[in-house]
């Protein structure tokens, strides 16, 4: 069985394992024509059209999602073209990226190249190769790319900031400015302040600030006639884009050294078992977005007690797991599924370190919207942060094996603690009818007249 296939098999039995209510699509070819559930999908190449009254999660080839979704979209994959409406946010992280959809929520995007066109209702966090904006962003816009551009029908009602190598900003904004590039060209209409850190900058006819232009730069800015600045600030500074902002992530991991990580077993652990972590990661948050939402939100809730209840469940999960062994050898029908148990205890526990993974990410990397938790590009993102981290850290003698069982055992607390919650934080057994209490029949009246009554 090759790698590809083992993969469709895990997300194939993690789907019959969770037995949500979702339309769960494993491999192939796929056209979704309108779905009254979340729509899920890991195979080949992805079509989804109609109304969605849920979420699109996605890992395929190239998707083209033409939808009214009410929901949130989240893919990887190839090429992502996403149409129509979306009422919640959109993660993607695939090959080129264009969105045409008017977004309700949040925009985050990572690509080769990465097109916007449609309304964004709130935030808009894209980088890529190359950035093209055309559409209006309603909160706070965040870019970064070899080339930048913000076309002229584009608009900004939040503070912008920017980072690449060429930045041409021609559209509205509203609010403040902040680019960091090699070369500029400010060809719009500027309404806030503006500052600027780059090699080169140009003021084309066409632009217009009505704050404060400031510039630091080795070279003064070209200020082209017809254009109009209100008040500009220049400071002289050797400035080097390339050897500033590109140096910093030259960072060489020397795979063949000890990796001292997560649960002590072995001095050798190769970068692979990083790598399973990971994919079995995003199969879970793939397929269970709602229950890793739940474990994300116990550990925010209660992180001491999650930390102390894995503690004890690292060595309990094994001593459980080896008398579900023992017991199922006993008979013969037990024998192979005992032998599949025991294939399955590492990973096993490998799923939990994703899960402790996700658990901190979420911690650091959703600060302003707690209680909604991450998308699945945000979350995928915020467990390789983690995984890194750990890798980095097991370099160190002692360090990594330390950090790697923190890791595990916030897992399986995270795991423990969710249980009988809503993802969140509500308790489920809240939610019953508490019962009514208890109320005796009233005696009927037959209209006998008794001798007091007399």
């Amino acid at each position: 069985m090759d790698f590809k296939k083992l993969i469709m098999a895990g997300g194939l039995a993690l789907a019959v394992l969770t037995g949500a209510a979702q339309a769960q699509i494993i491999g192939g070819d796929v056209v979704v024509d309108g779905s009254r559930d979340d729509v899920i999908f890991l195979g080949g190449e992805m079509q989804v059209s109609g109304t969605v009254e849920g979420d699109v999660f996605g890992m395929a080839g190239d998707a083209r999602i033409d939808a009214n979704v009410t929901g949130d979209v989240q893919f990887f994959g190839g090429d992502l073209t996403l149409a129509g409406t979306v009422a919640g946010e959109v993660d993607a992280a695939a090959g080129d990226i264009s969105i045409s959809a008017d977004v309700g929520n949040d925009v985050n995007a990572a690509a080769g190249d990465v097109t916007v066109t449609g309304n964004v209702s709130g935030d808009l966090n894209a980088a890529g190769g190359s950035v093209d904006v055309h559409g209006s962003v309603s909160g706070e816009t965040h870019l970064a790319g070899g080339h930048v551009l913000l076309a002229p029908d584009s608009q900004y009602a939040g503070s912008v900031e920017i980072i690449g190598g060429l930045i041409e900003f021609e559209g509205v904004a509203r609010d403040r400015v902040e680019i960091e590039a090699e070369e500029v060209v400010l060809a719009g209409r500027f309404e806030g302040d503006v500052e600027i850190l780059a090699e080169q900058v140009r003021i084309a006819p066409s632009a217009v600030v009505t704050g404060t232009l400031q510039i630091e730069g080795p070279t003064e800015p070209l200020v082209e006639a017809g254009s109009s600045v209100a008040v500009l600030d220049y400071t002289q500074r050797d400035f080097d884009f390339e050897k500033e902002n590109l140096d910093e992530f030259d960072v060489d991991f020397d795979f063949d050294g000890p990796l001292n990580f997560a649960i002590g077993v072995g001095e050798n652990i190769p970068a692979a078992f990083l790598a399973t972590a990971f994919v079995i990661g995003l199969l879970i948050a793939l397929m269970s977005p709602k229950g890793l939402r739940g474990m994300t939100s116990a550990f925010r809730r209660r992180p001491v007690s999650a930390l102390f209840l894995g503690a004890i469940g690292i060595p309990m999960v094994f001593l459980i797991i080896l008398v579900v062994i023992v017991l199922l050898m006993a008979t013969v029908i037990g024998i192979p599924l005992a032998i599949l148990l025991l294939v399955m205890l590492p990973f096993i526990y490998i799923g939990f370190m994703a899960i402790g993974g996700f658990a901190i990410g979420d911690l650091i990397f959703n600060r302003n919207y707690p209680n909604a938790g991450l998308g699945l590009a945000l979350r995928a993102a915020s467990l390789l942060v983690v995984l890194v981290a750990v890798y980095v850290l097991g370099f160190a003698p002692g360090l990594g094996v330390l950090i790697g069982t923190i890791v595990l055992a916030i897992g399986i607390g995270s795991w423990l603690l969710s249980f009988g919650r809503h993802p969140d934080g509500r308790d489920d057994r809240q939610d019953e009818p508490a019962e009514a209490p208890r109320k005796d029949p009233a005696p009927a009246d037959d209209g006998a007249v008794t001798e007091s009554e007399g």
